[in-house]
């Protein structure tokens, strides 16, 4: 079982382990950046997720969180997805730009979680 205690330890690896680990989250950021720039930010996996990036846009002009239906208010939604793509869709607006920053924050959160996992010895 992972204790509090653990995740100390982790970080306790010393400097080798620390520039290895870095060195990997590194090589996976770039990584992530890399399939970005190759496939452009407008790229799909054809997910339902992908509702989500109206919902969070109409979320931060209106206030509602909608899925799928929009303008019907649902409560069938995650609503930490659209709280994000809402408040960075006030900063780059609804186009491309939303969708690069978007997926820049995506791989952000993935290396972060990369980061996490390590550290409580998993």
């Amino acid at each position: 079982m992972n204790t509090p205690d653990k995740t100390r330890d982790a970080v306790k690896r010393g400097p080798t382990y620390n520039k290895l680990l870095a060195l990997l989250l590194l090589l996976i950021f770039a990584e992530r950046i890399y399939v970005l720039c190759e496939l452009g930010p407008m790229y799909c996996s054809g997910a339902d997720d992908i509702n989500y990036v109206p919902s969070g846009i109409f979320f931060a002009d209106t206030g509602i969180l909608a899925y799928d239906n929009i303008p019907v208010q649902s409560a069938l939604i995650m609503p930490g997805m659209p709280l994000v793509i809402g408040f960075v869709s006030l900063i780059f607006g609804d186009g491309v730009a939303l969708w690069a920053s978007l997926k820049v924050l995506w791989s952000l959160f993935g290396t972060l979680t990369a980061l996490y996992l390590s550290l409580i010895h998993i």
